[in-house]
């Protein structure tokens, strides 16, 4: 077991060990109340002799289940659509709306496939940019609903994808989806006769000789699936760099944040933007639910959808 699937594996027992505890307590009084209205000898009240301790166990019982259920059910369909606008003096009379999706995670069931799309639609992106985790399993249901999603949006500009840590055939996949891959590689779209450049690293070895050639004349964005490259690519190489991976922790705590980010960077870059060199960096928590083993929840960490409108500098 490697030490992410250990992590995982603790958080599932810890997260399962108190929600049975909780429901056991909270049997524990449902029973005794049966007794006590059933005119039963309550038996049961030897264990809740102090009153004040019996509120706060029950309260504690209650409070577990209540956000078990919340962590499990509710939060990973709440979707958080994020609206982020980028001034560059790199465009003049035109602006590009991308939407970025990351870590999508498609498993067996669908959870958030058909929101997406929905979304998506409505936002009406010049462009569309994934940034990795397509699936959890290999298996033809999850990898349709990953194709359903992109299969069904159609930005005028094309969408656009890199590679992530979870990969099964991504390139074959990216295609029928009608993702162009970018695996240490650069496209250049034009609007209104002004340019905008991307260029997405591959995961396991990113190319960032490449990245530090692209026109400078033009607005470069860079896609990587994490954001552990922040401190390595060239000051100035790029204006945007979008990332995922972290989900915000994927369970974090009030106050806190993350738990686990699996960044190398630990904390210090779990979600949303930063600058450094340079370059401004988006670290979007994704919409899916990692499946290395781990519960499959979310607490305060939302699905997020990420909008981006790159606009010319105000003067």
């Amino acid at each position: 077991m490697s030490y992410t699937e250990f992590c995982f594996f603790m958080i599932r027992l810890v997260t399962l060990g108190s929600f049975l505890t909780a429901a056991f307590v909270l049997s524990l009084e449902a029973l005794q109340i049966y007794f006590k209205f059933a005119k039963q000898p309550a038996f049961l009240a030897k264990l809740f002799r102090f009153k004040t301790l019996r509120i706060l166990l029950h309260s504690a019982a209650a409070a577990i289940v209540i956000t078990y259920v919340y962590a499990c059910f509710i939060e990973p369909h709440w979707l958080e659509i994020s609206r982020h606008r980028i001034e560059t003096a790199k465009l003049q009379n035109t602006s590009y709306r991308i939407v970025q999706i990351t870590d999508t995670h498609c498993d067996r069931r669908a959870v958030l496939e058909e929101r997406l799309v929905s979304e998506v639609r409505r936002l009406k992106p010049d462009i569309v940019v994934f940034t990795g985790d397509a699936c959890n399993i290999g298996k033809y249901a999850a990898k349709q609903h990953f194709r359903d999603i992109f299969n069904n949006i159609d930005p005028p500009l094309g969408i656009y994808g890199c590679e992530g840590n979870w990969s099964f055939d991504t390139r074959k996949l990216f295609e029928q989806a009608g993702i162009d891959p970018l695996f240490n590689e650069s496209r250049t779209i034009e609007k209104d006769g002004e340019t905008l450049q991307i260029y997405g690293a591959d995961f396991q070895y990113p190319n960032l000789e490449r990245l530090s050639k692209l026109n400078e004349a033009s607005f470069r964005l860079f896609l990587y699936h994490s954001p552990d490259l922040i401190e390595s690519i060239p000051p100035g190489s790029a204006e945007l760099y979008l990332a995922g991976h972290t989900h915000g922790g994927q369970i974090a705590l009030p106050f806190y944040g993350a738990i686990i980010t699996f960044s190398k960077f630990g904390k210090k870059y779990e979600e949303g933007m930063f600058e450094r060199a340079g370059v401004q960096m988006y670290v979007c928590r994704g919409v899916g639910l990692d499946g290395g083993g781990v519960i499959k929840a979310r607490f305060l960490a939302r699905p997020e959808l990420a909008v981006f409108d790159i606009v010319p500098k105000d003067n």
